[in-house]
């Protein structure tokens, strides 16, 4: 009997490509069920993340984060903030770090009721939801140092209002102590200040009330008035 080589050749290539292919086949339905499974838990993870944001997040058990809480009462070392309808009593001492918006150091004194703060601390309470913490940022005192230049609009005793273009207009106020001088560096005072004077200087902003206090120096970087000659002749 004569067997046709081509047709044995197909028959054992065929033969040998399922042998072969069959584990390669239960491999890829394995890593794809894996796959699933790994989808279906990163899912199910943003969801839990998504439904627990500006919420309350306790961490290890002990630790608890407030964010965004609105302080409701204010006492020397304790403030209430309001939270997804829960109040919770914030206890401080002498180890808990006070921060304003922009990372400048605060304390109790300068918040308000009102004001929105992150709060993390540990449960010092649960049962009544006492935090003591051991970081507060109050995120409504939007104050940070910085360097001014504008325009004098109006004058008094306490300061000026300063027309600064892109900021805006500032009220500023001054201290005891603040420095002045001109364009020169000589040493002037609050008086020889006018407006209409191009003035720089240095102090603490308030971004939401337009103020700056705590100024160090003035520039006044305007030229001094010169009286002009008379014209009128004089006779010998």
């Amino acid at each position: 009997m004569i067997v046709n080589k081509n047709i044995f050749g197909f028959v054992l290539a065929t033969s040998l490509t399922i042998s072969v292919t069959f584990p390669v086949s239960a491999i890829e339905k394995k890593e794809s069920a894996r796959y699933d499974l790994k989808q279906d838990f990163q899912d199910e993870e943003k969801e839990r993340t998504a439904s627990r944001s500006n919420t309350l997040n306790v961490i290890r058990g002990t630790r608890v984060e407030i964010s965004g809480g609105e302080i409701k009462t204010i006492e020397s070392s304790k403030i209430t903030v309001e939270k997804d309808s829960k109040t919770y009593i914030v206890v401080t001492d002498h180890k808990t770090r006070f921060h304003r918006k922009y990372w400048g150091n605060t304390g109790i004194a300068e918040m308000i009721i009102g004001d929105k703060v992150n709060v993390r601390g540990i449960w010092d309470d649960e049962t009544v939801y006492r935090v003591k913490a051991y970081f507060i940022r109050d995120l409504s005192i939007q104050k940070r140092f910085g360097v001014f230049f504008g325009t004098i609009n109006t004058k008094s005793d306490t300061g000026f209002v300063l027309d600064t273009g892109k900021r805006g207009v500032q009220t500023v106020t001054i201290k005891s102590d603040t420095h002045y001088t001109n364009r020169k560096d000589e040493t002037i005072t609050l008086g020889d200040l006018k407006e209409g004077d191009k003035v720089r200087l240095r102090g603490l902003w308030n971004s939401q009330n337009l103020t700056i206090t705590e100024v160090e120096k003035i520039k006044d970087f305007s030229l001094p008035q010169f009286l002009s000659p008379s014209s009128t002749p004089t006779t010998q």
